[in-house]
């Protein structure tokens, strides 16, 4: 997704797009390409893989979410963890690191593996920091191993451009209490509290690599003082 030069050398944007469901599609083209994104006629007729994967899967996780669409959010209101650079070993700034979405993204993949048709499908986790990326890998590595999934990769947003997956599952990682959240915060606090999160290219990427599902997991409380994603998560409400 993107642009492409013209003859003339001017910089043109790509409208009709043959990789999101409609419904994947449809923030992305309100929000970062002013409703001009659409959908090619064919993404609709392919067949999808999951089938009624979504109302079985949230019926296997026992949440609280009711629908039968490409898209989801859950609400998960952790602990968010800064990783030193020394701890990880690795060169760059700190990172960050959240363990209970941690551990409801292994729930998530489990019923998802537990859904026998979803075997020829590549899964794809992504989050913004390397912290996340790298506790993750760890985690399902046994499930990596024993996976029926045709493919399923752990990856930094960075790490993703450019790709697609069948179906993707992103850690937003941020998170404080809902006490902590000020009631009207300046963009400075904003920027200190969810960082690469509110980062529109990132999150450009991030949402525009899955085919068939997109699953976010994230603080919806802390995630709605940015006025991006707190349309993303009342459009998903409302779908």
């Amino acid at each position: 997704l993107g642009g492409r030069k013209s003859h003339s050398g001017r910089a043109t944007m790509l409208t009709v797009q043959y990789r999101m469901h409609e419904a994947i599609c449809a923030f992305p083209s309100e929000h970062f390409y002013d409703n001009k994104l659409e959908t090619a006629p064919e993404v609709g007729s392919r067949r999808d893989p999951g089938g009624d994967f979504w109302r079985d899967c949230w019926k296997r996780l026992q949440l609280p979410v009711q629908f039968q669409r490409p898209t989801c959010f859950i609400h998960v209101e952790g602990k968010e963890k800064v990783t030193p650079v020394a701890e990880r070993g690795k060169g760059g700034d700190e990172s960050k690191s959240n363990a209970k979405e941690v551990k409801m993204i292994v729930r998530v993949v489990k019923a998802m593996k537990a859904r026998g048709r979803l075997k020829t499908c590549g899964v794809r986790i992504i989050t913004p920091y390397t912290a996340q990326r790298d506790i993750i890998e760890k985690e399902l590595e046994a499930t990596r191993k024993s996976s029926t999934f045709r493919e399923l990769r752990v990856g930094s947003v960075a790490e993703t451009q450019g790709g697609e997956a069948d179906f993707v599952i992103l850690s937003t990682v941020r998170s404080i209490s809902k006490s902590r959240i000020l009631p009207s915060p300046y963009m400075s606090w904003i920027r200190e509290h969810l960082g690469f999160v509110v980062d529109e290219n990132q999150i450009n990427v991030a949402l525009t690599r899955a085919k068939y599902g997109l699953i976010i997991i994230g603080n919806k409380h802390l995630l709605s003082v940015s006025s991006m994603w707190k349309k993303l998560i009342e459009r998903y409400r409302e779908q």
